[in-house]
């Protein structure tokens, strides 16, 4: 592990996915999650947006006119530079 590189995705959502503060149990067993990113909110690999290097947020636009929502991605190969992952359209 070189000083500057992000652990894997897998590594990740290993330390993850028993237990975080987005978690939230529901009825009948189900566990669902309020992270960032995760647009199903569904606790699994697929759906995290911690754990996945590429995710797609959306949210509202605040005070652009003509835009209702905003679309935010964030770019696998920038992991390591936080500034420079997302880019929103």
């Amino acid at each position: 592990h070189a000083p500057g590189k992000m652990a894997s995705a897998d590594v990740i959502w290993g330390i993850i996915n028993k237990n975080n503060c987005f978690m939230k149990k529901g009825l009948n067993g189900t566990i669902w999650s309020k992270e960032a990113n995760n647009l199903a909110g569904i606790h699994n690999f697929k759906f995290s947006g911690i754990a996945n290097p590429k995710t797609v947020a959306i949210t509202a636009a605040g005070g652009e006119k003509g835009l209702p929502v905003k679309v935010t991605m964030t770019k696998a190969k920038a992991a390591n530079t936080p500034a420079k992952s997302t880019y929103s359209t």
